[in-house]
């Protein structure tokens, strides 16, 4: 009997055991086994252990056999040299590379070795690679040449483009390529809305950005799939940039009372942008201070649209610049390029020279700006020191 069970037992060992961690038989049911088989007794335990021993070799042996058996599965199955196949995944290895470098040129000379003209649509996952690496590089007219031979297109793929339109200022293509999804059997979610609104808070076209809004909520689809923090953020965003702040913040208030969206860095960075155009320094500095009670901490970029609300009020930005490196925010150019905005409108001269003087002991060169705005202030600022000369 207990010779019959221990072949039994052999044959579920090297048959059906689950594999261990790393791939080898476990040890606890050679254990079971050798157990099981001292219930029924009629040998020594040592002898049983020997028995065990064995059944875990043979194991061993046959898991060996059947990693050799799937490898030859695997090259029977696996593209050939030549192939298509073959060459498909030769090339979307070249793409992520190419993506990994940000190399967008070498992406899209991989689409010269496609055979087919126009490509069949087995190569499609090579055209979306490359679409990929062109949009992650905002590389609009690339992008579009992909676009148009893409032998396959689908929301992911419109979801990028759209986006790519939006970013670039091309809001034109993003409304036509938006429009056109339901033509292609295509549903808009909210990815694609929020793509589209990226180009619309940009603009901004705040009119429009709160009807796709008002379109969203009537489509209850993309309640359990949107985020809606970020959908309201961008229309907030659209807004502000229009310096509507009574619009901008009731959607601040809806968003938080009927979505719960807790408020961040973003939501009260908007509503203060909203107050630059009027230079509205006093509702600015309110919503400064809300943000410190939510338990925000102002960052850089906070600090320099604050000073820009008041860049008719030098004395304040000046403080409010003081404040800023006080708390161990570092200035950056930005930061400078409001300051010297503000310095220009004041009668004192020795305004702008101090702000020139604190560029430099932050170790910005005022002869070589990045900043498109710090330049911008910069020759603004020679103008009138021009204009003055010729005055005297």
């Amino acid at each position: 009997m207990l010779r019959n069970f221990a072949r039994a037992c052999e044959t579920v060992v090297t048959t059906r055991v689950p594999q261990g961690r790393h791939g080898l038989f476990s040890r606890s049911v050679v254990g079971w086994v050798v157990e099981q088989a001292a219930k029924i007794g009629g040998s020594s335990r040592s002898a049983l252990q020997h028995r065990g021993a064995h059944f875990e070799i043979f194991a061993h042996r046959r898991q060996k056999q059947r990693r050799e058996g799937d490898a030859e599965d695997e090259d029977h199955f696996a593209p050939h040299a030549g192939s298509e196949k073959y060459r498909l995944k030769q090339l979307l290895t070249e793409v992520k590379s190419s993506a990994r470098k940000r190399d967008w040129h070498g992406a899209l000379a991989t689409l010269r070795d496609v055979p087919d003209q126009p490509a069949g649509p087995e190569w499609a996952p090579l055209f979306y690679a490359v679409l990929a690496c062109c949009c992650k590089e905002l590389r609009y007219f690339e992008a579009l040449s992909v676009w148009d031979e893409m032998p396959e297109r689908d929301e992911i793929a419109y979801n990028m483009m759209i986006n790519l339109s939006s970013r670039t200022r091309h809001l034109d293509e993003a409304r036509r390529l938006f429009d056109e999804m339901p033509s292609k059997g295509l549903v808009a979610s909210g990815v694609t809305y929020c793509a589209l609104l990226n180009g619309l808070a940009a603009q901004p076209d705040h009119a429009e950005a709160l009807a796709v809004l008002q379109a969203m909520k009537q489509e209850p689809r993309l309640d359990a799939t949107t985020d809606w923090d970020q959908v309201y953020l961008l229309v907030i965003s659209a807004f502000g940039r229009a310096g509507l702040y009574a619009k901008a913040r009731l959607l601040f208030e809806e968003v938080r009372s009927e979505r719960g969206v807790r408020p961040r860095h973003h939501h009260f960075n908007a509503l203060i942008v909203a107050c630059t155009k009027a230079a509205d320094g006093a509702t600015a500095q309110g919503l400064f201070h809300e943000m410190q009670e939510e338990g925000l901490v102002p960052r850089e970029i906070d600090w320099n649209v604050l000073i820009q609300c008041f860049r008719t009020d030098f004395a304040e930005s000046r403080r409010l610049f003081e404040a800023m490196t006080g708390n161990k925010v570092t200035p950056s150019e930005e930061t400078f390029a409001a300051l010297l905005q503000s310095a220009s409108g004041s009668p004192q001269q020795q305004d702008v020279q101090w702000v020139l003087s604190e560029m430099t002991a932050f170790g910005i060169d005022a002869g070589r700006p990045a900043s498109p705005r710090l330049r911008f202030q910069l020759q603004r600022m020679q103008q009138q020191q021009g204009r003055q000369r010729t005055r005297y």
